[in-house]
């Protein structure tokens, strides 16, 4: 235990004054499939502590979740109509250190944390890691010990807690403006987590458009919740009518594009069960059936409306409890979707995972059932169905870090798939995207590491294909044209993406 307490004091003390390496100079167009711009103010953070306590089976009292989101939420700045107002910052009391400490390092080694006077900060930070907060974001390329460092979580948590432009500015710093567009993926949580945030999600969309105004180089995918019900339709509807281009689809929170299959209601009284009836205790007699009916209106006002969905696709990721990952994220799921609605164009976030791309030299690229099969990885499926079906895509958003495994395993099953290209019905080469997932990459390290990996991928004999990845398939997805011919963006964004696609011809 105190070599855990070693490497906390150790870690804490490096926060703020290691530089990463400067973002490399990308020769074509970037555009960013993968970016989150949301702040603390827009999330749960009670009910997401809950949830991550109760999993573990750990007895954390309530009012220490409330104290941790109370101290988060007053050190980020409400936007009233586009006003930026400061808060008194919210102050933990000892009675709520101790218990933190209890919670991160245990009692006997209280009295010599209590000496090196960690922060309120560091000790949030070491509460959330041990949690397991983000620990297995996007099928995780590694887990940390116990602790780990907390460089990365502290980063991510002083992120999080900035204004929403704050976030934005962070972004465009981190990645040295080489990105022309950022597409920002929103999360509505409010049902999954059965809490609130303090801004709700209608009053998230509008402030997310006028932000989107004074940023061009945003775009907006709108959130989908089935959990709304009647009214998850109608939260699309308004983000589209405020300029949304897409729709963010998340899994993890509990559902499936079609075939669900609820799992079963926790006994236990607790949060998991509180938010299980938040999340299908109002969709009436038959929830499957409902979920399947909410999405099936997605998608055909999707298709019909040409709005791209983007889909979180691991065996893990956020997940509102355990297993949900792999219960409704398998690609699979999406087949019948593929079939029945040609003309909806889908993303796969995080292209199905990580570890499975080091077997795609045993992948075939005329698979005779395309994307289903027990014995294939998420990677796999990915794969498949995007050589099948003409509107599937693969994001590697949180691709990249420990760039030896890009360089290495992703780069070498490139190199294969994009060679068998010719062998395809639909070319591997004009459906696989770039994407950061910034700011949860900042629990990695260097949030460029991603872009210098794929920098370093895409040359010589993948070189031809480099456009392509960090841009030009990207456009086609969002069908940019089109919508810059239809008058859909306006001023500087509007000149922003001509130039773009000006560079992409």
């Amino acid at each position: 235990m105190k070599a855990i307490l070693s490497t906390i004091v150790t870690t804490c003390a490096l926060v703020g004054c290691c530089s990463n390496a400067p973002p490399p100079e990308i020769d074509v167009p970037v555009i960013d499939m993968h970016a989150h711009v949301f702040n603390v103010r827009d999330l749960p953070a009670k009910g997401i502590l809950d949830a991550l306590a109760a999993r573990k089976g750990w007895s954390v009292p309530s009012w220490l979740t409330q104290a941790i989101a109370n101290y988060l939420y007053s050190r980020t700045p409400r936007d009233r109509e586009g006003v930026l107002e400061a808060q008194s910052s919210s102050e933990l009391t000892e009675k709520e250190r101790a218990a933190l400490r209890d919670l991160v390092l245990g009692h006997q080694v209280q009295d010599e944390f209590q000496a090196r006077g960690f922060s309120d900060e560091e000790l949030i930070a070491g509460a959330l890691k041990r949690l397991g907060f983000l620990n297995d974001h996007g099928d995780a390329q590694h887990a940390e010990g116990l602790i780990g460092s907390l460089t990365g979580t502290i980063a991510l948590l002083r992120t999080a807690t900035r204004s929403r432009q704050g976030v934005v500015d962070s972004m465009v710093k981190a990645f040295g403006g080489q990105p022309t567009l950022y597409a920002h993926h929103m999360m509505d949580l409010e049902r999954a987590y059965a809490e609130q945030p303090p801004v709700p999600f209608s009053e998230q969309a509008e402030q997310i458009a006028r932000l989107v105004k004074k940023n061009p180089e945003l775009l907006t995918f709108v959130a989908f919740d089935p959990f709304r019900g009647d009214h998850a339709m109608k939260m699309v509807r308004r983000g589209r009518e405020l300029g949304a281009l897409g729709v963010k689809f998340y899994p993890p929170s509990g559902y499936r594009p079609l075939g669900n299959s609820i799992p079963k209601r926790p006994d236990q009284l607790g949060p998991l069960q509180s938010q299980w009836d938040s999340r299908y205790g109002r969709l009436g007699a038959d929830p499957n059936a409902k979920l399947n009916a909410l999405c099936e209106d997605l998608f055909a006002y999707c298709q019909r409306e040409g709005m791209p969905i983007f889909l979180h696709c691991t065996r893990h990721g956020f997940e509102a409890a355990d297993g949900y990952g792999v219960h409704h994220s398998d690609p699979e799921h999406w087949v019948g979707v593929l079939k029945a609605y040609p003309g909806l164009r889908v993303a796969f976030g995080h292209a199905g995972g990580y570890k499975g791309w080091s077997n795609a030299k045993t992948w075939t690229p005329n698979p005779a059932n395309p994307g289903v099969g027990a014995d294939k990885s998420f990677e796999r499926k990915v794969y498949e169905l995007c050589i099948t079906y003409k509107n599937a895509y693969a994001d590697f958003g949180y691709h990249g870090f420990h760039g030896s495994s890009v360089n290495t395993v992703l780069g070498d099953a490139l190199r294969v798939l994009l060679g068998r290209d010719d062998q395809a019905a639909h070319q591997f080469s004009t459906k696989i995207m770039y994407g950061s997932d910034w700011y949860m990459v900042l629990s990695e390290g260097d949030p460029a590491s991603g872009l210098r990996a794929f920098d370093s991928v895409f040359r010589d004999e993948l070189g031809r294909h480099r456009k392509a990845f960090f841009a030009g398939n990207a456009a086609r997805f969002l069908d940019l044209q089109s919508l810059l011919d239809a008058g859909f963006f306006q001023g500087a964004q509007h000149a922003r993406i001509a130039d773009l696609l000006a560079r992409l011809r």
